[in-house]
């Protein structure tokens, strides 16, 4: 369709570069004029500017000045630290490689180039700032920048992104400050384990299962001790110095009082989730290092020893004090005591609201039915297979049965009473 109105746009159907380019000066990149307009018979310097008046249009002229009309040795290079930090954002692999070095030296050269001419383009601007300097260079007006323009087609699914976002943001509250500083008061924790596994060196093994039971209870006591008085204190701390971000811009802002308050629950839900993660993360951690130690045990033939077991005599039999089997399950039995550690910690709600004082919420941690917890796989199978050798070494003794049993004495006495030939005896 044709405008019927000279005067009025068609705004239904934008205008081309080609089009924009026709309606006003060239775009302000000036290496593409420059080598239209560059004519190295001309000199900026001359007295008789009007020669470059006569022989170039005022678009041309301004980027004629750009080019000759400051000399390249007073404009500042680009500095080296800047270089450098272009090339951070470059992989190393690519940076590296010898196949591309041409093309980075190209860059690297046109990179240079670019900053330069900016560097000239924006003096020349700065002195066509003066009404006076544009009379005198005639050069009435800086040529526009053509701003490229984009129309996108309908997105479906845009809307519902944007939903699902806000939902998240208003709900979840993953982007809220708060959230942050709860990882960054973490990273202060996240090194602690609730148990330290570096005590039981080679030096002071083998010891009693009962020890290293004693031991290790001690430490997850604690560990919870650490977790009552050290984060959660400083987890509050944070919560009352950062009020004004939290409690006023979710609560606060919300005319209806109900709606506050559930999204001050969601809020705190949130916290609630991130912070049985990291108490997780720990237990989990703790978990890698217990079994981690048992794993350098897992050759049955090592020279260095966990623990002592003794062998006992009760009536006919010899046995090992602890039995085996007892031993194994007082190991089991020490992860369920890691797991009872983290149990029973506190909200931050609790420490927070006087109202929620002395409710019975708590952080979610992991259950003694977990399967690592619950049967122990890793460390059973160490403990399984280290078995052998004792249980190899228990069946020697049982050649001595006889003697445990007195069945030996009680057969010579029976042969004494009876009368024997002299060869009976030699027998």
């Amino acid at each position: 369709l044709k405008n019927q109105n000279p005067n009025v746009e068609v705004a239904s159907r934008p205008l081309s570069p080609e089009s924009r380019k026709k309606k006003m000066y060239l775009p302000l990149n000036p290496i593409g004029p420059l080598q239209i307009c560059l004519n190295e018979e001309l000199d900026p310097y001359d007295t008789e500017s009007q020669n470059i008046s006569k022989q170039l249009a005022p678009d041309q002229r301004y980027f004629y000045y750009i080019r000759r009309g400051i000399p390249d040795e007073d404009v500042a290079p680009i500095e080296e630290k800047t270089i450098n930090s272009i090339e951070k954002r470059i992989p190393v692999n690519l940076l590296g490689s010898e196949k591309l070095q041409h093309t980075r030296l190209a860059l690297l050269e046109e990179v240079h180039e670019n900053f330069k001419i900016a560097l000239k383009q924006s003096i020349i601007e700065y002195v066509l700032l003066d009404p006076k300097e544009q009379q005198r260079l005639r050069i009435p007006q800086v040529s526009s920048i053509y701003e490229p323009r984009i129309v996108r087609a309908p997105v479906p699914w845009h809307e519902n992104l944007n939903n699902v976002k806000n939902h998240i943001t208003n709900n979840l509250f993953i982007t809220n400050p708060i959230m942050l500083e709860l990882l960054r008061i973490y990273s202060q924790f996240e090194s602690s384990r609730l148990f330290d596994m570096s005590l039981f060196a080679s030096s002071v093994l083998p010891m009693t299962i009962d020890d290293f039971q004693t031991i290790l209870k001690n430490q997850c006591l604690t560990f919870k001790n650490k977790l009552l008085k050290e984060w959660l204190p400083v987890v509050a701390n944070m919560f009352f110095t950062t009020k004004e971000q939290w409690y006023n811009v979710i609560a606060g802002s919300c005319l209806d009082p109900d709606l506050g308050y559930i999204k001050l629950d969601s809020f705190f839900k949130s916290v609630s989730a991130i912070m049985s993660n990291q108490l997780w993360s720990l237990v989990v951690h703790s978990l890698e290092d217990f079994e981690n130690f048992f794993s350098k045990f897992a050759n049955f033939n090592s020279d260095i020893s966990v623990f002592t077991v003794r062998l006992t005599i009760s009536g006919a039999q010899v046995k090992f004090d602890p039995p085996l089997a007892d031993l194994e399950s007082m190991i089991i039995s020490i992860l369920e005591e890691m797991v009872s550690a983290v149990h029973e910690i506190p909200r931050i709600e609790t420490k927070l609201f006087t109202s929620l004082q002395g409710e019975p919420l708590f952080l979610s941690a992991m259950n003694v039915d977990d399967d690592r917890i619950a049967e122990g796989r890793n460390v059973r199978s160490i403990v399984s297979k280290n078995t052998f050798a004792p249980q190899k070494h228990l069946q020697s003794y049982d050649k001595y049965k006889a003697v445990l049993t007195h069945k030996a004495e009680k057969r010579i006495d029976e042969f004494l009473r009876e009368r024997h030939e002299l060869e009976d005896y030699e027998v």
